[in-house]
């Protein structure tokens, strides 16, 4: 039996959309009282609409991949930083360093990350929080 391109690309597909469905069930779950800001507008995570959720989700995972995080540990990680701290947390230089490191295999950069930066300087990060960094058109 040969398997096309296309064959594979479908299903890379869809086990990456079954990923973000289950990835979003889990950050409304764990974090449903989280505060995300869209078109100007704050909402607890438990009040967005599933669809916007998993474009969300999805977003980040694919934004997750451009740093070569191909891992779902390392993925989930990356996205619930996105909520949790801010949606582009992986602009500011001390996390971008890290999300870049040659030296670190990609799946094991945002441990670096979590590890490495205070408290202090996640909530400085938090302070930066850029509505638009969700990387998507929700209209």
């Amino acid at each position: 039996m040969v398997i096309r391109d296309e064959q594979i690309a479908t299903l890379d597909s869809k086990v990456t959309s079954t990923f973000a469905a289950d990835l979003a069930a889990y950050v409304r779950e764990r974090h449903s009282t989280t505060i995300v800001s869209l078109r100007g507008e704050e909402s607890q995570v438990s009040a967005l609409p599933k669809s916007t959720l998993e474009a969300l989700v999805q977003g980040g995972i694919e934004r997750a991949r451009t740093y070569g995080i191909r891992w779902r540990s390392a993925a989930a990680s990356f996205v619930v930083a996105m909520f949790v701290i801010a949606p582009n947390f992986d602009e500011d230089i001390r996390v971008s360093e890290f999300l870049k490191d040659p030296d670190i295999e990609p799946n094991f950069r945002m441990d670096a990350a979590r590890r490495r930066l205070t408290e202090d300087q996640w909530n400085a990060i938090r302070r930066k929080y850029n509505v638009n960094a969700w990387g998507i058109d929700l209209e």
